[in-house]
């Protein structure tokens, strides 16, 4: 842009002559200094109302970034555990994932985790809770049986013989005939196999084991550390958290293959972490934009109007939080804020950098560099605001903080700044 672009721009920039760019004879960008100024007045009084009588807005808690926001499935389920759960219970239950390395060490951490929330239920930190204990093959399970299902399928035809001496049909020994044929199989295979356990053959077993637990294929090229999953679920008594943002309870769950999670114990820690990264980060990048921005314009007063624009701006942003309810703040789109600070500082510069260049005469500015704002701003904010159409809960919130943002930056640099800026430059402004 500076290389290339700009000399193009100079060389055919005489052949096209500035037109006004008026309607009705007035100015697009023009506003009336009284009313610039009565509005900014107007503008502070309310912020300061309603940030005072309801306070900052925070990030949600319940706050679902990843979440899809027209998704048959989630809408399913949640009307599902709605009507399966307690209507009265304002806690959504969590799932409890517990992993492993093969399916015998998946079965002792399923009893582990049973015996630890067990504990945790009886504390009163969970109501109840639910794990697929029975759907997990368990080696020991398996070996303590095989000697019984032999005995049993050893006794198949008097089985038979007796239920025909009982005056039933053929067809009644069925599924006698099926259950032993299968607990022969897999006695057989038990002997057989280096494997203590087997899993079992029925296609509809196999699927209802997958619904709860998940096995990483032979040979897959995925590297992970544990191989097997299961999932369970609890319903939380409470949600409270530490100093740190974690809910206190789940310490005692948590162990070696067990975790509670759910987006209800992220986002405390993660807020927790957004607040410190801010500290960390964002202040020290200020403190160095600050000096930049010293650098950049050798003059207190426009420093001082540059940063003022982007307080006013951040106000108002924070004010509308307020008061649109489709407006939140969470741990996703708190990644707006370097944005809007990077592009309410670049308005502000280059509205203040024309106001220099034309002594304070509004016309030439009008004309000029508010145009280029404006559409700037404009397309910006368009493109941004596209994203409140995104499936991802995150992802439109994202989209909708920054297109809200930049949009109040832009109105800021371009109708009000530059009557603040004459205000304050009053005994420079050329006659």
């Amino acid at each position: 842009m500076l290389g290339l672009f700009s000399s193009v721009a100079a060389n055919d920039a005489g052949s096209h002559p500035e037109k006004p760019f008026v309607i009705g004879g007035m100015a697009r960008t023009s506003t009336s200094p009284r009313l610039a100024l009565g509005f900014t007045g107007i503008a502070l009084v309310a912020a300061i109302v309603t940030l005072v009588t309801g306070g900052l807005p925070g990030l949600t808690a319940g706050a679902k970034p990843f979440q899809l926001r027209d998704s048959e499935s989630f809408s399913a389920l949640e009307k599902m555990e709605s009507q399966l759960g307690d209507s009265n219970d304002a806690l959504a239950a969590l799932p409890v994932v517990v992993t492993a390395n093969s399916w015998e060490q998946l079965a002792e951490r399923l009893d582990e985790a049973n015996t630890r929330l067990g504990e945790a239920k009886d504390s009163g930190d969970v109501r109840d809770f639910l794990l697929p204990t029975a759907l997990v093959p368990s080696p020991l399970h398996q070996v303590a049986n095989r000697e019984r299902i032999q005995s049993i399928a050893a006794q198949r035809d008097r089985l038979i013989a007796d239920i025909l001496d009982a005056g039933f049909s053929e067809e009644a020994t069925a599924l006698t005939r099926a259950i032993t044929d299968v607990w022969t199989r897999q006695a057989t295979a038990l002997e057989g196999s280096t494997d203590p356990w087997i899993l079992p053959e029925s296609e509809l077993a196999r699927w209802l084991i997958g619904r709860a637990t998940s096995e990483t294929p032979p040979g897959s090229t995925e590297k992970k550390d544990s191989s097997f999953a299961a999932v369970g679920q609890l319903h939380p008594t409470s949600l409270a958290t530490d100093a740190q943002g974690h809910v206190a309870w789940t310490s005692a769950v948590n162990g070696p293959g067990i975790q509670v999670t759910g987006w209800e114990l992220l986002n405390p820690p993660l807020q927790a972490l957004v607040a410190g990264d801010f500290r960390r980060v964002f202040l020290p990048m200020a403190g160095v934009l600050f000096i930049m921005l010293i650098v950049v314009f050798r003059n207190i007063r426009d420093l001082a109007l540059s940063l003022g624009t982007l307080l006013f701006s951040g106000l108002m942003l924070l004010t509308l939080s307020r008061w649109l309810p489709l407006v939140e703040w969470n741990t996703f789109n708190v990644a707006a804020v370097p944005i809007l600070f990077g592009t309410g500082l670049d308005y502000s510069i280059h509205m203040i950098f024309a106001l220099r260049r034309s002594g304070g005469d509004l016309a030439p500015v009008r004309h000029g560099i508010s145009r280029a704002l404006l559409f700037c701003g404009l397309s910006t904010a368009f493109g941004f605001g596209s994203l409140a159409f995104a499936a991802s809960e995150g992802l439109a919130s994202l989209g909708l903080v920054c297109a809200l943002g930049i949009f109040i930056n832009m109105l800021s640099a371009v109708f009000l700044l530059p009557h603040w800026w004459r205000v304050w430059h009053r005994s420079e402004i050329r006659a």
